[in-house]
């Protein structure tokens, strides 16, 4: 996939979107909810928080379409 960097720093992954739900809900499809949802368009550009290499991009069931980013310690960041 490919590289990316970040200017440092903490920001919203998709600039200009709206948190539509927060880590701990309940969810639809389950009893906790483990992430945040921002609510964006198909084709939004989205930010990586921080610095690593996009390992996969497609799409995974209930996540929809799906971004991973792997950090160099091997920690995986899902943007869904």
């Amino acid at each position: 996939m490919g590289s990316i960097s970040t200017g440092g720093g903490a920001a919203s992954p998709v600039p200009g979107a709206v948190i539509g739900s927060h880590f701990g809900q309940y969810g639809v499809w389950s009893r906790y909810h483990t992430g945040l949802d921002f609510n964006g368009n198909s084709g939004d550009p989205i930010m990586s928080m921080t610095n690593g290499v996009v390992t996969e991009a497609s799409y995974d069931g209930a996540y929809g379409n799906k971004t991973v980013v792997t950090l160099e310690d091997g920690t995986e960041i899902w943007y869904c």
